[in-house]
């Protein structure tokens, strides 16, 4: 749904100022067809393999915590966690790339992806850090207010999880946050469980890393965010998508919950 809302948002590239002005002055070249007879060498057969392998490996850790190394935390001995883990694992898969397959070097950090990434990863930090001070710093105040509203409006409960996780940027910190409250509240199990979509409101403030990389990565320039900041390229899809998906999952959740 949220793809045809958006199929014909925006100019053609022939009309969009942005994209002629970027043309004008060299920083991208105009698209073309072009038919190349490439050679798919063992090494590149090779980095695919790897790369998928590592896809592979991190979603077993995720699924059989027994396979992640115990380690020492405040709460005793426990499993690596899954964003170590994740690092870990794409760094070595990476480490191995770069060393059995034998890309050149120089065209990794020049290319769009590891510039892309290193911009995301600069700007989530940042953001993210700035957010998590401030949250932190604020949390009873916002689960207090947040369980007042609840209390003496139920229906609410779907809107504060947008607005909670777009404060955040965080689904899994939304979701501790005010389920266990719903549950405490009564609320029903049909709710909560339709309602639940809405912990994706990340994108209505542009700073997840998603939305950054996005940014970064179109070379067009078409993907943007607006002279107001919040009318950016992501505010049309991700509300349809999300309203869509509550209005959904409410209806699925009353046939089968109620």
């Amino acid at each position: 749904m949220g793809a045809i809302a958006t199929f014909n948002k925006g100019k053609e590239l022939k009309d969009d100022p942005e994209y002629q002005r970027r043309l004008a002055e060299g920083l991208i070249k105009p698209a073309q067809k072009e038919s190349k007879n490439t050679v798919v060498t063992s090494r590149a057969k090779l980095s695919v393999a790897l790369f998928l392998t590592s896809a592979i490996v991190i979603v077993l850790l995720g699924l059989i915590p027994a396979l992640r190394p115990m380690v020492e935390t405040a709460k005793g001995l426990q499993p690596l966690s899954m964003s170590a883990a994740i690092q870990i694992t794409m760094l070595s898969f990476a480490c191995l790339i770069v060393l059995l397959c034998r890309p050149q070097v120089d065209q990794i950090i020049s290319g769009t992806v590891f510039r892309a990434g290193a911009l995301a990863i600069v700007c989530a930090f940042g953001l993210a850090w700035m957010s998590e001070t401030f949250v932190n710093g604020h949390i009873a105040l916002i689960k207090a207010e947040v369980q007042t509203l609840l209390q003496q409006h139920t229906w609410l409960i779907a809107i504060m999880m947008f607005f909670v996780s777009a404060m955040v940027s965080s689904q899994a910190a939304t979701t501790l946050i005010l389920l266990p409250l719903g549950l405490a509240l009564g609320l029903p199990a049909y709710a909560l469980i339709g309602s639940w979509p809405a912990v994706n409101g990340y994108f209505f403030i542009p700073v997840a890393g998603q939305c950054l990389a996005a940014l970064a990565f179109d070379d067009t320039g078409t993907t943007r965010i607006g002279k107001y900041v919040l009318n950016h390229s992501f505010m049309r899809p991700g509300l349809v998508n999300v309203i869509v998906s509550v209005i959904v999952g409410l209806l699925i959740g009353k046939m089968v919950l109620a």
